[in-house]
Parts: C-alpha cells; sequence; structure tokens
C-alpha cells in the first residue's frame, strides 16, 4: 500500500532549476526489431519484460515509495511543472538527485541513509545498541535482503522474499514461462534458478549458471544481484 501523494504541495516544492537538470540528460533511441526474433522468442521477450516490471516495481518500493506514490499522482496531471517532475522521479527512481549529491529535487527531506529498507530516523548507533541488546536478532537485521521496520521500541526484519512476495510471485512465474519458451537450455536453466532465487534470497546458483552461458542470444539481469546491480 502506497502512501498518499499530496501532489499540491509536492509540486510547490520542486526544485526551481530543474529544466536545467532534465537537460543534463538526453534521450537514446534503443529500439526493439521484433522482425528479428521468432513467435516463441517474442513470446520469451514478453515474459522477460513482465518479470523485469515486477523488479522495477520492487526497487521503487525500496528506493522511495513516497516518490513512486507521487510519480503515479502526477501521471493525470496535464502541465508542464508536472510532466518535468514526473520525468526526473523516472530518472532518478526516487525524490533524490542521483548526480547532485544525493539531494532533493521534490521536497526538503534528505536521502535517509538506508532509503525505505530501514526507518528513516534510525542512526547506525541506535542500530547497533539494540542488537548488543538483541543479539538472536542481529543476523536477521543486519541480513543484505531484509527490510526493517519499527514495532514500537522493537525492531523488526522481514527478508524481501516475504516483504515483496506480491511482486516476486508474478515475476517467477514469468520467468519459468520464459524458460519453457526458450531453446536455449543453459539459458533456460538461469532463467529457472533466477526464479527459485527469488523466493530465497540468494542468487549464488543462477549468478553460476549466468557465468556458464556460452553466447546466448538473449540475456538478462535481475538485482540484487551484487553491490554493483
Amino acid at each position: 500500500q502506497l502512501p498518499k501523494a499530496d501532489v499540491n504541495a509536492a509540486l510547490r516544492s520542486v526544485v526551481p532549476d530543474l529544466n536545467a537538470r532534465l537537460a543534463r540528460f538526453k534521450p537514446v533511441a534503443m529500439p526493439y526489431n521484433a522482425a528479428a526474433l521468432n513467435a516463441r522468442e517474442r513470446q520469451m521477450v514478453d515474459q522477460l519484460v513482465i518479470a523485469l516490471r515486477q523488479v522495477e516495481a520492487m526497487f521503487w518500493r525500496q528506493s522511495d515509495p513516497e516518490g513512486l506514490a507521487l510519480y503515479k499522482a502526477l501521471e493525470k496531471i496535464d502541465m508542464p511543472l508536472a510532466r518535468s517532475t514526473r520525468r526526473y522521479l523516472w530518472i532518478n527512481g526516487s525524490r533524490w538527485d542521483l548526480v547532485n549529491e544525493n539531494e532533493p529535487f521534490v521536497g526538503r527531506r534528505p536521502m535517509p541513509p538506508g532509503h525505505a529498507l530501514y526507518p528513516a530516523d534510525l542512526t547506525r548507533a541506535q542500530a547497533d545498541a539494540y542488537v548488543a541488546s538483541h543479539p538472536d536478532r542481529k543476523a536477521l537485521l543486519f541480513g543484505p535482503y531484509t527490510v526493517v521496520r519499527r514495532n514500537g521500541t522493537d525492531l523488526v526484519g522481514t527478508k524481501y522474499h516475504d516483504e515483496f512476495a506480491a511482486f516476486i510471485r508474478p515475476a517467477a512465474a514469468a520467468l519459468r514461462k520464459a524458460a519453457d519458451l526458450s531453446d536455449d537450455a543453459p539459458f533456460a536453466k538461469f532463467l529457472r534458478l533466477r526464479a527459485d532465487a527469488l523466493f530465497k534470497d540468494d542468487s549464488n546458483a543462477s549468478d553460476m549458471a549466468w557465468l556458464g552461458l556460452q553466447k546466448p542470444k538473449f540475456d538478462v539481469i535481475y538485482a540484487p544481484a551484487g553491490p554493483y546491480t
């Protein structure tokens, strides 16, 4: 459930040089030539797109759920500032400017160090103090694939595959359908292992399968797959 966006307040708080910032990004055409693919390959690509859209939905919710709510709300507003703000939200995946030291370009709230994966007001000192008092929860709360929330004075951790189950299920289903449509057995194996990985928060087996691909006609990368993705 996304928070409700206050569109009017958000647009009043947009940085005055937004158009100049947008001008730094030039569209690059990346045409997709479906004519070069057979019918099964086109169906496979359609399934990969479905899976990728689910991953994108998860990313937005990890990065900036409020920004996503604003992005969706702005779609219905036909005015230049709304269109420009929406595009810059899409470029950054949040309300924070990736090429301006993560400063906010909508509102004044600084970027939380943990984005939406941790409570915005949680400091490292507070987290360390909490796990010192609750050592049995350290592995979960400090896990690389854990979302942390407050529950009163407690910190509660939820693994990605549980927190984002509503997106993981259709993403995995699409990956498996794509695998069934692939004529490249190693690539199909990679897709099935990647689907399994979404339910385990462990991509090692699928990473190894990806590394073993031999000049595949198709290639996709699904995160989280390492610190570089």
